[in-house]
């Protein structure tokens, strides 16, 4: 789609088919379109803070919060979101909370307060119809959206997520653009050393190899694997039956595998 004022009043006809192995392909509703609409600019609409950590490590589990304030009563259609890379966040689950109507609550952070009409074929197309699904047909008021989110890369990096607000009352379409919370995001605080005991040997003789995982920060990591390419020289190693252990607790004879890039050699 080109940002274009020719791309006004536009739209287009879409679907999305999600497949995967064992299960049958789901479709989102058919039809849908996206119709580029005239956004105006409102003042009415705030972002008052966002709240959450600024300094992230991938592979753990954090929660970003919106806060947000509308016009008394709130709207048929509303949203305040944070735009989240989704190359650095997962996005776990989501939680808002309205002030009206009184007790008001979503999982997600779209609010279709009024029951509106998404079938581009019927004659009221982009309107309410109802059912409302908030009393009164609006939502909004003193808003908290909470995001619980996943860090999955960008190591080494920062990222913004910025802010925004759309809203649909009076037969038209608004907008108010927030602040942002700009994340660094560090690699996790784990570390994997291995031990040879003893560090000089004779042919024939045990070496017990010990795998060290060392985790410095406070959060805490599930590890489901652990992998040792074994050496090739100055002949292939023989593991020992029955000789594993985790913690000093005794522990299955780890499988062996192909190593995955040439030369081929077995894995523990």
């Amino acid at each position: 789609m080109t940002r274009t004022i020719a791309a006004y009043d536009t739209a287009r006809r879409y679907h999305i088919t999600v497949s995967g192995n064992g299960v049958s392909s789901v479709s989102t509703p058919t039809p849908r379109e996206l119709y580029v609409e005239r956004l105006v600019s409102q003042g009415r609409n705030n972002v008052v803070s966002i709240t959450g950590p600024t300094t992230v490590y991938v592979g753990q589990t954090y929660q970003y919060t919106i806060n947000s304030t509308t016009a008394p009563g709130g709207y048929p259609q509303f949203e305040a979101f944070l735009n989240l890379s989704n190359v650095v966040f997962q996005v776990q689950s989501i939680a808002t909370t309205y002030t009206s109507p009184a007790g008001g609550t979503n999982d997600k952070f779209y609010a279709d307060a009024c029951g509106w009409q998404p079938d581009p074929t019927l004659a009221n197309y982009r309107s309410c119809i109802g059912p409302e699904n908030y009393l009164g047909g609006k939502a909004g008021g003193t808003v908290a959206t909470t995001y619980t989110v996943k860090i999955l890369g960008g190591s080494g990096t920062s990222t913004t997520a910025g802010s925004l607000i759309l809203d649909f009352s009076g037969s038209s379409y608004h907008y108010d653009s927030g602040g942002g919370i700009t994340v660094s995001v560090q690699p996790p605080q784990v570390t994997l050393a291995k031990i040879a005991n003893p560090t000089t040997t004779f042919t024939g003789s045990n070496v017990a190899y010990t795998l060290r995982l060392t985790n410095t920060g406070a959060s805490a990591y599930t590890i489901t694997n652990f992998v040792d390419t074994l050496p090739t020289t100055p002949a292939q190693p023989a593991y020992v039956s029955g000789s594993s252990a985790f913690n000093g607790a005794a522990r299955r004879s780890p499988g062996l595998a192909p190593s995955l890039s040439p030369p081929a050699r077995p894995a523990i």
